[in-house]
């Protein structure tokens, strides 16, 4: 659990730290990361379930914190890293920027 949620769940509110891609960049994901199977064929349909997962989320009481994440920086922080870019490290990724967030 990253330093963020550790400090941001002291309280009995639950955090889930969730990300986010802009459309223009999603074809480009699907092209790059390593589990493009596990994900929706389009943005429409993984907006659909993002917001789906956040009524969900909110439904239960959950703070939400969203991470927008850039394409290029994503990549360059996993190479930096040594990460394959799948869902283990966009999660790590959204966790660390979350962070860093005030």
């Amino acid at each position: 659990m990253s330093e963020y949620a550790m400090t941001h769940t002291a309280a009995a509110v639950p955090l889930e730290i969730v990300s986010s891609f802009a459309a223009d960049q999603y074809d480009a994901l699907l092209r790059i990361v390593d589990d493009s199977a596990l994900l929706p064929p389009t943005w429409d349909a993984w907006r659909r379930g993002f917001d789906d997962r956040l009524t969900s989320l909110h439904q239960r009481g959950t703070e939400v914190v969203v991470v927008p994440v850039d394409l290029e920086s994503f990549v360059r922080w996993c190479a930096a890293k040594g990460l394959r870019c799948d869902a283990e490290a966009r999660l790590e990724y959204a966790e660390t920027a979350a962070a860093s967030l005030p």
